[in-house]
């Protein structure tokens, strides 16, 4: 007896000579069939399985397993897609590491992800700084484990595209042989093996039957490979492969060819970002932006990458593109949900949104991972854009006792009173703190708009 299995439709026929048995997950086990309803029963599955022999208890072990496999398939094509319900991303986190707890279901799901680069719309540093925030460990290596095998998928999946359609006879016989590829776990395999031992699997590939039913099929395989098992593969992939370990294995700079470190490499990444953001090129600038998330995670770790997202969330902020400030406020919180710094620049990118509880919310957070004096300024800041003025007054109070040094506190005190129409007490804070930062020109500034509003016009001047 042999069996035809679809996770996709959810349902498996076990053949047993003439009579057919179908087995359905959502309904009564098995059902008596016509052969000629196969072909409803599998309509539009692109995942059917054969294998032999069967029974009823293998047919139904297996059917729940390549429901699992189909189902973590979807969940994870919506986790990497950036134009999904945010909400949804999220919720497909903990589904994904209780699937991917099964080997066979991973293997499954990172094989057909290894049949093509990931395309334009795809989002794995947000997928995972989602899965960080739960602690998804499994998650966290099937998508780290997919995003640093990128560029070989895409050199194995290039050499491939470029074999003209009509050495496989026509273009729909190259599409069937990419399936088969695909289902037969083959552009994983090789994507996944060093160029210079690629042979070993154009061997095994030989081997496979299912490949021997298309023309010329021997000779498509050996000039796809070919290529991608030269020297000059070899040695580039090995360079990168060391270049990975060794970053790995230290969360400090290291030399790179022709003498840059990673932070120099960073540096001259976030300065072509600025300048595309300067001159309002948006797309390529988040283009930029994702291929520096990705070096610096792997290179320099969570940590320095939500420094590099705070500090092009304020360059933004510069350039009033408040949306990006959010975007990029948020994806350093959300990579590292313990960073006060983060939560505060959070913080003030709602406030230039004039979305001011949830920038209550983000600098509380602030003060809570430590950076107390720069979260309570910002929560001053917060409510005094909300006329609440003496609750405003306390938080700049506290900001410096914290911290007497801070101009920033001082400054937004002395702002407060003046919002209140106390300026003489206003302008008594504005000297104190001129007195004491003599060069600030904000400082300065709010001392000559008080005077303004005194009608001391010529002082203001």
């Amino acid at each position: 007896m042999k069996a035809l299995v679809s996770g996709q439709n959810g349902v498996a026929v076990l053949l047993d000579g003439h009579r057919v048995l179908s087995f359905h997950l959502d309904g009564p086990q098995s059902v008596e069939r016509q052969e000629h309803e196969l072909r409803w029963l599998f309509e539009n599955a692109d995942d059917v399985v054969e294998f032999e022999p069967a029974n009823a208890e293998l047919v139904l072990e297996r059917l729940e397993l390549e429901w699992r496999k189909d189902r973590c398939l979807v969940l994870a094509l919506l986790l990497l897609n950036r134009n999904s319900d945010a909400k949804a991303r999220s919720l497909t986190v903990e589904d994904l590491e209780y699937f991917l707890a099964e080997e066979a279901v991973a293997n499954f799901v990172l094989a057909r992800l290894f049949s093509a680069p990931l395309p334009s719309n795809a989002d794995p540093i947000g997928s995972l700084m989602l899965a960080d925030r739960i602690k998804a460990h499994k998650l966290n290596t099937f998508l780290d484990k997919l995003i640093h095998a990128q560029p070989e998928i895409a050199r194995c999946r290039s050499g491939w595209d470029a074999i003209p359609a009509a050495d496989f006879g026509g273009q729909s016989v190259k599409d069937d042989f990419t399936h088969q590829l695909i289902v037969g776990e083959t552009f994983y395999h090789v994507a996944q093996t060093l160029p210079a031992k690629r042979n070993l699997q154009l061997m095994k590939m030989l081997e496979d039957k299912h490949l021997h039913r298309f023309p010329n099929w021997r000779n498509l395989l050996v000039n796809w490979i070919k290529p991608l098992s030269s020297k000059a593969a070899a040695s580039t992939a090995n360079r990168s492969a060391d270049e990975e370990s060794e970053d790995r294995r230290s969360q400090r700079p290291k030399a790179h060819k022709h003498g840059h470190s990673v932070l120099e490499k960073v540096n001259v990444q976030k300065d072509a970002i600025k300048r595309l953001l300067d001159s309002r090129q948006l797309d390529k600038a988040a283009e930029f932006i994702e291929q520096l998330c990705q070096f610096q995670l792997v290179s320099g770790g969570i940590e320095h990458l939500s420094k590099t997202l705070c500090d092009l969330s304020q360059h933004a902020k510069g350039l009033e593109l408040h949306n990006l400030q959010l975007d990029l406020a948020q994806r350093a919180v959300t990579l590292k949900l313990d960073d006060g710094w983060a939560h505060a620049q959070l913080g003030d990118a709602y406030i230039c949104l004039g979305n001011y509880d949830e920038a209550l919310k983000s600098y509380a957070e602030a003060c809570e991972f430590g950076k107390l004096s720069v979260g309570l300024c910002g929560k001053g800041q917060a409510l005094k854009a909300l006329s609440q003025f003496e609750s405003a007054l306390s938080c700049f109070d506290q900001a410096i006792e914290v911290d007497a040094a801070n101009p920033v506190a001082r400054n937004g005190r002395a702002e407060v009173l003046k919002a209140q129409g106390s300026y003489d007490l206003a302008l008594a804070a504005f000297d104190e703190t001129v007195k004491m930062f003599p060069s600030n020109a904000i400082v300065r500034n709010g001392r000559a708009e008080v005077l303004k509003a005194q009608g001391s016009y010529d002082l203001a001047l």
